[in-house]
């Protein structure tokens, strides 16, 4: 494994297919546009050669075929793109996804511990947690889970220190300084805060997937009999 940087990158090769981009090394709105600039770049101007790659908070992974463009090769495309990128005018609309949570307390067995760690007012947790306007840092972990940046900092609440056997699809909650939603059931420990009837993950929609990484995220409260009466086709994707 070997390493080099250029102007704002830092490249890490790893075996003979694959190279990392590092764009800095705190999650950071600005480091992430820096990533999602090159990630647009990639999707408008291909390069031969690259298979695929994947975003992260700071990082950028590109698998390519080595037959066809070397490492040292596809560094330099990259840097010199990367370097001129205003010229390609690259940018994109903000998505919007507009999620509702119930935070009742049938859906929030972890509000009380969020309460106690951030000494607000159940009312008060909800507000700010429906305040921010989030951003899609990355996807992964259980299918369709987005990694949201943007939570106030006065919710930051500790993971439980033993994760539940099972959380239920839908749940909402805080792990550390993000926010997110499961979108299956699945194993897990961070405070779960609310429950929301949409479906992250459907792998019988045309797109399986709600969010991707770059969209845009905000929640809205809805009350327990919303939930309960909430139907599918209500919401549009």
């Amino acid at each position: 494994m070997m390493n080099s940087s250029r102007a704002d990158l830092t490249f890490w090769r790893s075996g003979e297919d694959s190279l990392y981009i590092y764009f800095g090394t705190t999650i950071s709105e600005g480091v992430f546009k820096k990533v999602e600039q090159l990630n647009s770049f990639l999707g408008s101007y291909p390069i031969e050669g690259v298979i695929e790659w994947v975003t992260s908070y700071t990082t950028l992974t590109i698998y390519f075929d080595s037959a066809v463009v070397s490492f040292e090769e596809l560094q330099e495309k990259i840097s010199r793109s990367f370097l001129t990128m205003e010229t390609f005018n690259v940018s994109k609309e903000d998505n919007v996804v507009k999620i509702p949570v119930c935070y009742s307390t049938t859906y929030s067995p972890d509000m009380d511990r969020v309460i106690e760690h951030t000494g607000l007012s159940k009312q008060e947790i909800i507000q700010r947690h429906i305040h921010p306007l989030y951003t899609v840092y990355t996807v992964g972990f259980l299918p369709g889970f987005p990694y949201l940046g943007g939570l106030d900092d006065v919710l930051i609440t500790p993971r439980l220190a033993t994760p539940r056997r099972v959380v239920p699809a839908g749940s909402v909650g805080i792990g550390g300084s993000q926010t997110g939603v499961y979108p299956v059931e699945n194993p897990g420990g961070w405070n779960l805060i609310g429950m929301t009837p949409v479906k992250l993950y459907d792998p019988e929609r045309e797109n399986p997937f709600l969010c991707k990484p770059g969209d845009r995220v905000r929640f809205y409260e809805i009350t327990e009999a919303q939930y309960q009466s909430w139907e599918e086709e209500e919401y549009v994707y």
